[in-house]
């Protein structure tokens, strides 16, 4: 069974004060690690951002189908647009995930709706695998304006997997959001800084 890689680029990026997909890392945009992990484990890959810019990396670009609706919209939009059941979101933010990594995540997917990664008690909502049929449940929240991804995943079924049970040598920097300019510097190196 195929799978779509859903990259979530449409985010506000206050803290960064600048799109976060497209902030140098390591002397190229963050969104591109991204990019370069998922393709080794999905059939297609597309990128639900409202900035054109993101055409550059030579995927499908698609803009919220309801514009200002955080995570659940980007969720959404991304699930209307894949051609799969099987999808793995990941936002553009969490440059050192492992294709191995999302590989096993994907390999969890089983008779729930989502399924979401746990390392070191927190579970990472914007890592996960969504199929196409949780499309209702986001529909009915969005429209209910209950935004709340925890809690929309809740109701649409959410297996929690422990990442720690992999066998993957892991650690807390695969799971690493990238929000502000100083996590750019966190041992490291970005020439664009």
């Amino acid at each position: 069974m195929g799978a779509t890689g859903i990259i979530l680029a449409g985010g506000k990026s206050s803290r960064m004060g600048e799109d976060k997909g497209l902030v140098f890392l390591e002397g190229r945009p963050m969104v591109t690690h991204v990019i370069e992990q998922l393709k080794e484990v999905v059939d297609e890959v597309i990128v639900i951002a409202n900035n054109t810019e993101y055409q550059q990396f030579g995927f499908p670009v698609y803009a919220d189908l309801v514009l200002g609706k955080g995570p659940v919209g980007g969720i959404y939009t991304g699930l209307v647009y894949s051609k799969t059941e099987l999808n793995l979101c990941i936002s553009c933010d969490t440059p050192f995930v492992s294709a191995q990594f999302l590989k096993w995540l994907l390999s969890q997917a089983n008779g729930s709706m989502v399924t979401l990664p746990r390392f070191n008690e927190n579970v990472h909502q914007l890592i996960g695998v969504y199929k196409k049929s949780a499309i209702p449940v986001f529909k009915n929240n969005l429209n209910s304006g209950r935004l709340k991804l925890s809690k929309v995943n809740d109701e649409a079924g959410c297996a929690i997997v422990d990442a720690a049970k992999s066998g993957l040598l892991l650690s807390e920097k695969e799971f690493s959001n990238i929000n502000r300019k100083s996590d750019l510097n966190k041992g490291y190196n970005d020439s664009n800084s």
